[in-house]
């Protein structure tokens, strides 16, 4: 690898993230320093403390990046979800729905919107958005994100089955260690499920 070339660092840290973590940590820091204003390397690096539970570091981190480029969407996305994760859920939906008017017609921010509504009680709204979200991620391959607005209702059945789906169909999103399953966690079918990734199955 170019030991001065920031670009194979952060894409070297994207292939780790979720499973070398101190290797991936490394390789994203000694981006930043080579491109400490880079809006896709300060949000990787955001990703990687949200990975590891430093959540207070990650939302800085995150407000940082919007504000390198607050009409990046995936600067709104990461940003939203951080806020998702320490139930700050009228900021987290404040930020998907600007990162939706950035790309209106995203299937993630659609699915945030709905994994959020889940999470604030908004039961009705989550619901009727999930037929759109399953038929749209169905062409698109992303069964990911159908899985997180099953953890948004509270589906921990569904949301397994369809983070299972993400793993067997190489979902780009699936990351095993992702804080947004949190929920998932005391749960036996995850357990299983998280004893298959493991064994490489």
């Amino acid at each position: 690898m170019w030991p001065n070339y920031a670009t194979a660092h952060h894409w070297y840290a994207v292939l780790l993230l979720g499973w070398r973590d101190q290797e991936g940590m490394d390789q994203i820091q000694q981006a930043l320093r080579l491109d400490p204003v880079s809006p896709n390397i300060n949000g990787l690096f955001g990703n990687f403390l949200m990975e590891a539970r430093q959540f207070d570091k990650a939302l800085e981190q995150f407000r940082k990046t919007v504000e390198l480029d607050p009409q990046q969407y995936n600067s709104r996305m990461r940003l939203g979800f951080a806020y998702a994760v320490v139930h700050r859920y009228p900021e987290a939906e404040s930020e998907f729905k600007k990162a939706e008017e950035i790309s209106p017609d995203s299937l993630y921010s659609l699915g945030a919107l709905a994994y959020i509504y889940g999470l604030e009680g908004k039961k009705n709204q989550a619901e009727r958005m999930l037929s759109e979200v399953k038929v749209l991620a169905e062409k698109a391959g992303h069964p990911w994100i159908v899985c997180l607005v099953y953890v948004g209702l509270d589906l921990k059945e569904d949301a397994i089955r369809w983070l299972a789906r993400a793993y067997d169909e190489d979902d780009f999103y699936f990351n095993i260690k992702d804080p947004l399953l949190d929920p998932l966690r005391s749960d036996p079918g995850f357990h299983d499920f998280e004893r298959r990734v493991q064994s490489g199955e």
